[in-house]
């Protein structure tokens, strides 16, 4: 039982680049303690600066839509961290200034996103987007409220129980994931769309 996070990923980004993004920044996951990490723009980085396969298969899902709009993944500034990691936020935002549209596979890091913004004088979703992973009840809690990839883990708990008691044969499901557009997404600001 599982949920296609490259999809989820892919919409996350799509929806973006719709409201006309084009400078990104992104935030990948450390699954053990180490403090996070500025991975710049470059050539030929390996999947491992997403973490476990899960995270890999989101960053795939965000290059294949960049990748979609002429826009190379190797080119946009990735900090990898613990969900928690109060640094992940300013050090993306430090590598990243023109961003106008943060990708961040975790709900907690994108919160912490918005109020690194807020402490830098910006106005999410005016002057940057922020689009999270896998929906809690904080994303729809913060200020402004989060957009973000519902990955249906109650649903998966579900099914996989149904299986389980059913006593049945093994099977092998996944879920596609719904993007939920909350208030923390909007159209690029005017000074970085090219015309």
């Amino acid at each position: 039982m599982r949920t296609d996070s490259r999809a989820g990923a892919y919409a996350a980004a799509r929806h973006l680049l719709d409201l006309g993004h084009r400078k990104f920044g992104i935030i990948s996951l450390f699954r053990d303690i180490r403090p996070a990490h500025l991975h710049p723009p470059g050539p030929d980085r390996s999947l491992r600066i997403a973490g476990m396969p899960t995270d890999q298969e989101k960053l795939k899902g965000y290059a294949d839509a960049l990748a979609e709009a002429a826009l190379d993944i190797d080119s946009v500034p990735i900090v990898q961290a613990q969900p928690g990691d109060p640094d992940a936020a300013r050090l993306l935002l430090e590598a990243a200034p023109e961003a106008t549209a943060i990708l961040s596979m975790s709900v907690i890091q994108a919160i912490a996103v918005i109020g690194e913004a807020r402490r830098r004088g910006f106005s999410v979703p005016r002057d940057l987007s922020v689009a999270g992973f896998n929906d809690a009840n904080d994303a729809l809690r913060c200020d402004p409220p989060l957009t973000t990839v519902d990955a249906r883990g109650a649903e998966r708990g579900r099914i996989a129980a149904e299986i389980v008691f059913a006593n049945g044969p093994v099977r092998h499901e996944v879920l596609q994931p719904r993007l939920i557009v909350r208030g923390s997404t909007a159209a690029a600001p005017s000074r970085w769309l090219r015309w």
